[in-house]
């Protein structure tokens, strides 16, 4: 990987920012009510738009406007969920804010967390310049075998069910 492949992954010379009067603020601090549905609201009515044309499956979340800022991080997501046994941020969110009951999320959870479709595992290869094998051959070496098992098609499936105890044994 080429210092070049890195740019837009890189923080900017801080003295050039000062020189520059550019400063980072973290809107946290300010805007109490700041979140990713309303930082979604507040980009969708200046004009973002999502991923509109992805089946939710593919991307492995329930909403069309996270994961905008890279493609790599959709597959970053699934590698997560296989190693930890959960990938699903924005159901946590949307409890903790009261937008989604607990009921609803463990069903969105469910049905769409550690998925990720074909096409973004093509992207984070061809980024990486290594071939869907071994893409695969790493990932499985770090999959979380109390958690996870293959199935006869070779597919990493859970042995838990998200909202019910799980015992490691």
């Amino acid at each position: 990987m080429s210092e070049d492949d890195m740019y837009f992954y890189s923080m900017p010379d801080v003295g050039e920012m000062k020189q520059k009067g550019i400063r980072a603020i973290f809107l946290q601090y300010y805007a109490k009510e700041w979140s990713q549905v309303l930082n979604a609201d507040f980009s969708i009515a200046r004009g973002i738009k999502g991923r509109m044309d992805d089946d939710l499956h593919d991307i492995g979340r329930f909403r069309r406007f996270t994961t905008l800022d890279s493609d790599l991080q959709i597959a970053n997501q699934m590698i997560k969920y296989l190693k930890f046994g959960f990938a699903t941020d924005e159901a946590c969110y949307d409890i903790r804010e009261g937008r989604l009951s607990r009921e609803d999320a463990l069903w969105y959870v469910n049905e769409y967390d550690g998925l990720c479709g074909d096409k973004y595992i093509k992207i984070a290869c061809d980024y990486l310049d290594i071939s869907k094998d071994e893409f695969f051959r790493v990932v499985d070496g770090f999959v979380n075998k109390d958690l996870f098992y293959k199935d006869e098609n070779g597919k990493w499936k859970p042995k838990f069910k998200v909202g019910q105890d799980f015992n490691i044994n």
